[in-house]
């Protein structure tokens, strides 16, 4: 009987891990465009973490292991993962860029004016791991650099956006409409 709760708990984890992937809607409000995790992401996050905690009680006297790391899982990605999930979003005018995401608590969030650019270019730097990704900056008259970090689904959906609001604002850029392959 365990083996059978221990592999639908695996099974349910990578589905659940594979469906939240790529789930990233775009509204258009016709003066901006939002970029955000769709609804049901955050909320299958915090139904997942309900029907964890009770199935881990269930299962305490059979496998504590098992028991303990689904009872303490259900609160942390009801209180950590699903605000996270929530929070994160894109938005794109023609004033500007504002990005909000990382984990809640922790976020980081950029914001550039289109008026205060002077130009666009493309880059790349070291991610954790060595791992390169794409990077926009935004070059200010007043001297200074925005980074805005192309990582994560949302952010490379809204990247061509990014791109194009800001050509249309006048900001030189020499970044590639199009992404570069990984």
């Amino acid at each position: 009987m365990m083996y059978w709760i221990r592999q639908f708990s695996r099974c349910v984890a990578c589905v659940f891990l594979l469906a939240i992937t790529g789930c990233i809607t775009q509204t258009d409000s016709g003066q901006s465009v939002t970029f955000h995790n769709a609804w049901w992401v955050w909320a299958g996050i915090i139904a997942v973490g309900l029907i964890f905690m009770p199935i881990g009680f269930g299962l305490l006297r059979s496998d504590r292991r098992l028991a303990f790391g689904m009872i303490l899982m259900g609160p942390l990605a009801i209180i950590g993962l699903a605000p996270t999930f929530y929070r994160a979003q894109v938005t794109v005018d023609d004033q500007g860029v504002e990005t909000r995401q990382a984990f809640w608590g922790l976020s980081s969030a950029n914001s550039v004016r289109f008026a205060d650019a002077a130009k666009l270019r493309s880059g790349q730097e070291a991610g954790r791991r060595g791992k390169m990704h794409e990077v926009l900056f935004f070059d200010l008259k007043s001297g200074g650099v925005t980074p805005i970090h192309i990582t994560g689904d949302m952010m490379r959906e809204a990247r061509s956006e990014i791109i194009r609001r800001a050509k249309a604002a006048g900001i030189p850029s020499t970044a590639p409409e199009q992404p570069p392959e990984d």
